[in-house]
């Protein structure tokens, strides 16, 4: 018998792409699968039991300022430090009440959806986080931003749910991809093509 894993994904289509993959290969392997993310996106998740946002509110990617007005039309840097605060960080204490309301074994979640990671945290299992955006931010601009900004909501979100603080949350999103490498079976560094690299061993 499987494992029971949830699955969680931002309810956004590039999100849903790749963790319905996850989620797909998961449930064909026999594990008993939860999908927690928006009702736009539940069907995309064949064989899953659906966990919807329920304490997070839940949004429509392509309208995401009618739940989300600061974000506005979603232009500059005011829009993007908008979406940060009000929808990566802002719904992360609601995204992990909702988890914690499920019963599972492992937590694979999307890199942003910071609530399951909390969730997996706080019940003492393992989760595994998976990149589903390109890795955009130069080293040096990560650090700055980072500690300068990203942080002290980061830390925030986490001690609204009983969470130590840590730093580098910006820092750690931008490190290298890893790739699933069929023939050792394990996960792997690879380059930015998202090709696995020998020369990693």
């Amino acid at each position: 018998m499987g494992e029971r894993i949830l699955v969680a994904s931002l309810p956004f289509a590039g999100h849903v792409g790749a963790m319905a993959a996850v989620s797909g290969e998961l449930v064909r392997r026999g594990h008993d699968v939860i999908a927690y993310t928006g009702a736009k996106y539940r069907h995309k998740f064949e064989g899953a039991e659906w966990l919807p946002w329920n304490h997070a509110p839940d949004f429509d990617d392509a309208e995401l300022n009618k739940t989300f007005p600061a974000i506005g039309d979603g232009k500059g840097m005011r829009a993007n430090f908008a979406n940060v605060r009000d929808v990566l960080v802002g719904t992360g204490t609601a995204q992990a009440k909702d988890v914690l309301e499920a019963e599972f074994d492992l937590v694979v979640t999307d890199h942003l959806a910071f609530g399951a990671a909390m969730a997996a945290e706080i019940r003492s299992v393992p989760w595994v986080t998976v990149a589903v955006t390109p890795l955009v931010v130069s080293r040096p601009l990560a650090w700055v931003v980072s500690r300068l900004i990203v942080d002290g909501m980061f830390n925030r979100m986490r001690a609204e749910v009983g969470l130590k603080p840590k730093s580098g949350a910006l820092r750690r999103s931008t490190r290298r991809n890893s790739c699933w490498h069929k023939e050792s079976g394990a996960w792997r560094p690879c380059d930015h093509q998202n090709r696995w690299s020998s020369s990693d061993g």
